[in-house]
């Protein structure tokens, strides 16, 4: 199970499961502070400020002691906690931290009210001033000041009277993570403390746990049927046993009757201090009495549990299991029985026995005092005559290692904390629209761009230093682990001379290996010789070429290779023997060197540390050099403004940099020459006032917002003649439109529409203040041109020749029927008075003429009203099926010939089927169907032989093309076909083709006509498509 998930890492029974483990706790403080950024990213009822600054009072005095009651739930493992497991401590209780701050901080905010605060920057430096000073205050018995909590509770509070914003989730995040870095080292140099204290205390305790283990596994080989014979098969009977899974080692020996004070076979996996012989008794004790026997036994100030196992053949075997503690020395080579398992690790204390002092008689706690950078204690072990004392060390660190690291976690939880914040951020979109804003901001910014340049400038030598003394430092290691190997050799190929290998101990205490022409031929240790833990075979392919000699002139012959054995590559050394019988000696290195790894750590720690370091300071002077680029730039920039805004231009303060001395001198010269342009175009603005001054006609300049003016454009020029008509005073320059009256409301949209269109003239009539305006938009590069004309009594005065011209023209085709009329009642009269004997005949052909006369008058009265009526009184335009209102007025024009008059006339059309869609159109079908034989009967009567009907639907019109054959119409009298009472005949009215232009172009179409004289007329009728909708 992972140590994160392990209560024995951590447990806290404040919170429950909630925090019964470091995960569990993890992810309940990363959950708490999701939810509740979430709810401050919400509008919420705040409450009342006396309420708020109590809350903030209750945080500020009692996070302190909440997170330190979260820490106490660190529980450091015997063996040493690693990196991970660190941080996942500190990340915990930062979040936590944030959580109680951020909650404090909103209290805050209700308390501050309007006040603005302090700034995002107090809070942050007296945490991390307050968490600097930690270490140097630790003192025994294992704490701070009691005044120290009083600076973590001023951090607090200076961080709920900050403002709200991302800047404030930072502080949090900085104050939080200073607060459990320190905590969590305060809690794991305490845990280091009582490690030592439990160390001591069994030293001479009998380890309950490991005895019942050690009684099952001596009763278990005591149940065995095969008896154990050999070292390697020893070996396996342990390695299966519980005692082994629990991580006891043990020595284990076999007995046999004639020699009980060496056993015959030895199986070493525990540094076992029996110096009273202690194995050997007990074996002779259970040999004689035939059952297992289990003895603690008192050697020295240390306790031993041994278990003898008597098998039927007399032969017994000894299990001997030490106590768990520092003070014993660790096998160095243990990895390579495969039982031990991986490299351990360095130790969270160091125990040394010394000689007692007097007064020494009985254990006793430990003593805590502080000297230096470490935490030292005396103890006493064991009792009597075995009485010792023990010193305990426990190493605090240098502040120049401490600060690296609790900068880095700072900065990780910074980095987590706005991962969350931007996770809830993500979930309402503001994070989005964030980046949205400042991704084209930062990818123009000079700042990002100088930072960048500044961190690789910074990074990649902090890299390539880092990596050539990563290097160095295992270039010295390797060299320091060879010499010390080359010797170890060079020992033992001296011992190999006298004795073989693996017929007696090597003094040098190294685990040997012999190999001959390329094969194993025994180790120093008959387990080593069986379990072969560099191979059977030569590892490696190794000829005389990759031997070297000693530096010194000696005839060593040595190489170094590193193997893979087990999960671990380990240095081994290889010493060529003779020449006449290749032999090759081969050990390995120790195991136990934590100092390299110590130091790859504080070198890995130090290059991410001076990274950071060099990004801050990149970021740092990047702000200050783009703010010393900005400051004349800002200088330059105001000053534009001021110009811009008509007025003159400020001084630009200081001398500038000298980068900066030519732009100076341009602006100035182009100041100069604004103020000269300036005032040329202010005389010829007067000027222009003088001369509009007596014109007739309202003249208005305007200026387009995109020329600087105000949304939707503004007025620079207006003459009196504009001010009276509108009724609005326009001296002020710069007049939006926007904010004219409500009653110039037509005029202004004109006008905002034209600004922003791209014709280049338009002409305009409305009406303004009860007058006839007359308007006409003109161009011009930064906006237009607004002349107004009163044509209120031009228009009357027309008004009134049109109505006389229409009386006249009434009046002249009222004339016409009325002397028929006239003419037939006084012969009607005269008939009468001369009793003529044919009145009836007369009767009746004078009133036949007098009511078609009636009825000429009745249609001549109709197209004058038709032709006058107003467009908003006609009937709007509707779908029509256009071809088969052709195909109406054609069979209605077949049907009406008459035989000999018109039996010559050809009538053709080419239309679609009816129904289709191209040609539906809108209009009016009854006034369509009046328009078309209003049309064909023109080219009826111009004597046509032959009448074509094309009808044809486009994308967006449908167009009906009527063609005669007819005698044409002459060009000069064509421009007048469409102009009412004109007419070719001295029949009709002469509205017909007013009338049906009229009708076709409210409709929103058009009617043409092209003729040749001689060789007929064309009319095209262009109507509006419908569409589907």
């Amino acid at each position: 199970m992972s140590s994160l998930f392990d209560p024995a890492s951590y447990f806290a029974a404040m919170g429950g499961p909630l925090t019964s483990n470091v995960a569990a706790l993890l992810m309940t403080t990363a959950l708490a502070l999701a939810v509740l950024l979430l709810v401050l990213r919400t509008s919420f009822q705040r409450p009342s400020r006396w309420i708020a600054a109590a809350v903030v009072i209750i945080v500020a005095s009692g996070g302190p002691f909440l997170l330190r009651d979260l820490a106490r739930g660190i529980a450091l493992p015997a063996a040493g906690a690693g990196f991970g497991l660190w941080i996942a401590w500190q990340l915990a209780l930062a979040l936590a931290g944030v959580s109680i701050l951020l909650a404090g901080a909103a209290a805050g905010q209700a308390a501050l009210g309007p006040r603005r605060g302090l700034p995002s920057s107090v809070a942050p430096l007296l945490a991390l001033i307050t968490g600097v000073i930690a270490p140097i205050l630790w003192d025994a018995p294992g704490g701070w000041p009691s005044w120290y909590p009083a600076l973590w509770v001023a951090a607090i509070g200076s961080l709920a009277l900050t403002r709200r914003g991302l800047a404030q989730v930072a502080a949090a995040a900085v104050v939080a993570g200073a607060g459990a870095a320190t905590l969590t080292w305060g809690a794991t140099v305490r845990a280091r403390m009582s490690l030592a204290q439990h160390d001591l205390e069994r030293i001479e305790a009998v380890d309950e746990n490991a005895y019942r283990l050690l009684e099952r596994f001596a009763t278990a080989m005591r149940e065995e049927t095969r008896p154990v014979r050999s070292t390697d098969a020893l070996l396996r009977r342990y390695a299966a046993s519980e005692l082994a899974l629990a991580g006891y080692p043990a020595r284990l020996a076999r007995w046999v009757p004639g020699n009980t004070t060496t056993p015959v076979s030895e199986l070493s996996l525990a540094p076992v201090n029996d110096t009273i012989g202690a194995q050997a008794v007990i074996a002779t004790m259970a040999r004689e009495s035939g059952v297992v026997e289990i003895r603690a036994v008192g050697d020295g100030p240390t306790t031993l549990l041994v278990a003898a196992v008597p098998a039927p053949d007399s032969v017994v075997t000894t299990i001997a299991v030490p106590p768990r503690t520092r003070l014993l020395p660790l096998d160095p080579f243990a990895a390579f029985t495969g039982v031990t398992g991986a490299r351990g690790t360095e130790a969270p204390y160091r125990l040394a026995l010394a000689v007692p002092l007097a007064g020494d008689t009985i254990a006793h706690p430990l003593e805590w005092r502080r000297r230096g950078d470490a935490m030292h204690a005396d103890g006493v072990a064991g009792a009597g005559i075995d009485v010792r004392r023990v010193h305990v060390e426990v190493d605090l660190r240098t502040l120049d290692v401490l600060l690296p690291r609790g900068a880095l976690l700072v900065l990780l939880d910074v980095i987590a904390v706005m991962l969350l914040w931007s996770a809830t951020a993500l979930a309402d979109g503001a994070l989005g629209r964030l980046l949205r804003l400042r991704r084209v901001r930062w990818s123009r910014s000079y700042r990002v761009r100088l930072s960048g340049a500044l961190l690789a400038f910074f990074i990649v030598p902090a890299t390539i230093f880092a990596a050539w003394a990563w290097y160095r430092l295992q270039d010295d290691d390797r060299a320091a682990r060879e010499l010390l190997v080359r010797e170890t050799l060079r020992v033992a190929a001296a011992e190999q001379e006298q004795r073989s290998v693996g017929t007696a101990p090597s003094s040098t205490g190294a685990p040997l290996f012999l190999y001959r022409d390329g094969q194993l031929v025994t180790a120093s240790d008959s387990l080593l010789d069986a379990l072969a833990p560099l191979g059977r075979l030569l590892p490696v392919s190794l000829g005389t070429g990759d031997y070297r000699t000693d530096d010194f002139g000696s005839d060593d012959v040595f190489t170094t290779r590193r193997i893979v054995v087990g999960d671990a590559r380990t240095l081994v050394g290889f010493r060529y023997l003779a020449p006449s019988s290749p032999s090759v000696l081969a050990t390995p290195a120790r195991g136990d060197e934590f100092a390299l790894d110590a130091r790859r750590e504080d070198l890995g720690i130090l290059l991410l540390f001076a990274t950071m370091l060099g990004a801050l300071a990149a970021l740092w002077s990047s702000g200050l050099a783009a703010r010393s680029l900005a400051r004349p730039v800002g200088a330059l920039r105001e000053a534009a403004l001021a110009i811009a805004a008509g007025g003159r231009a400020p001084a630009l303060g200081t001398a500038p940099a000298t980068e900066f001395a030519p732009v100076y001198r341009a602006f100035g010269r182009m100041a100069d020459d604004l103020a000269t342009s300036r005032a040329a175009l202010e005389a010829a603005q007067r000027r222009t006032e003088a001369v509009l001054q007596h014109v007739a006609s309202g003249v208005l300049a305007l200026r387009s917002a995109s020329s600087g003016a105000a949304p939707g454009g503004d007025i620079l020029i207006a003459n009196p003649r504009a001010e009276a008509m509108l009724g609005v005073s326009l001296r002020t320059t710069g007049v939006a439109l926007q904010s004219l009256p409500v009653t110039l409301a037509p005029l202004v949209e004109r006008s905002k529409a034209f600004l922003t269109s791209t014709n280049d003239e338009e002409a305009f009539e409305l009406l303004v203040l009860g007058r006839q305006m007359r308007a006409r938009l003109t161009r011009l590069p930064s906006g237009a041109v607004l002349t107004l004309d009163d044509v209120t009594e031009l228009a009357s005065a027309q008004r009134v020749l049109a109505w006389g011209e229409m009386a006249r023209q009434v009046a002249h085709e009222i004339k016409n029927p009325l002397t028929p009329i006239r003419l037939g009642v006084q012969h009607l009269l005269r008939a009468y008075r001369d009793k003529r004997g044919d009145f009836g005949v007369i009767l009746d052909t004078n009133v036949s003429r007098v009511l078609a006369e009636i009825d000429h008058l009745d249609e001549i009265a109709r197209a004058f009203s038709r032709y006058g009526t107003a467009p908003e009184d006609r009937t709007p335009a509707v779908p029509v099926d256009v071809a088969a209102v052709v195909l109406d007025v054609m069979a209605l024009e077949r049907l009406g010939e008459d035989g000999e008059r018109e039996a010559g006339i050809r009538w053709h059309i080419d239309a679609p089927e009816p129904g289709a869609e191209q040609v539906v159109a809108l209009a009016q079908r009854d006034e369509l169907k009046e328009v078309l034989l209003n049309v064909l009967e023109n080219a009826r009567l111009a004597d046509a032989g032959t009448v074509s009907v094309n009808v044809e639907g486009t994308a967006t019109h449908v167009v009906i093309d009527v063609k005669d054959d007819g005698t044409g119409i002459p060009a000069d009298v064509l421009p007048q076909v469409f102009e009412p009472h004109f007419s070719t005949r001295t029949s009709g009215s002469g509205l017909g083709l007013a009338i049906s232009r009229r009708l076709i172009e409210g409709w929103g179409g058009t009617i043409g006509l092209t003729s040749t004289p001689g060789a007929g007329t064309t009319v095209r009728l262009t109507l509006r498509r419908a569409t589907s909708s």
